[in-house]
């Protein structure tokens, strides 16, 4: 005799945009997953340009740089984690800047934002097309905006 749980095929880990039916409460229910960002965390030793929608793992122990993508649109994030006990300083492009609560970076190339202490992290969104990046947060040192 067929249950009501027959016409449930396993399909692996659910993932950006699908909709899933469970039950809830005894209940039928259909479940969205959000159609947002879905991040690639990769971990990084070398200096490199960062890519919209990307989470990093730093983890040279060397200072490195890494350089802001230059196309990005309004809303895309990049999110950068510190394993290393180095530093490591965010490099901007022409006409771009970076704003960590109520500091900016010099704007254009020469400007920057270093970490100061192992562990550092920030997330960036990007808050106007492919010049702008906005920290949402930090943890650990005192960033240094040059």
């Amino acid at each position: 005799m067929p249950t009501k749980f027959d016409q449930f095929v396993a399909g692996g880990a659910p993932i950006a945009g699908d909709i899933v039916v469970g039950l809830r409460n005894g209940l039928n229910t259909q479940f969205n997953f959000p159609s947002g960002p879905v991040f690639d965390w990769l971990t990084i030793f070398l200096s490199q340009t960062l890519n919209p929608d990307a989470g990093y793992f730093i983890a040279s122990v060397i200072p490195t740089n890494y350089a802001l993508p230059t196309t990005i649109a309004v809303g895309q994030i990049i999110q950068i984690v510190s394993l290393s006990s180095s530093t490591f300083t965010l490099t901007q492009s022409a006409g771009q800047y970076i704003q960590i609560g109520d500091k900016f970076s010099t704007g254009g190339v020469g400007g920057s934002a270093t970490s100061n202490k192992n562990g550092d992290s920030i997330t960036l969104v990007c808050s106007a097309p492919n010049v702008g990046f906005t920290a949402l947060n930090g943890v650990g040192g005192i960033w240094t905006l040059t």
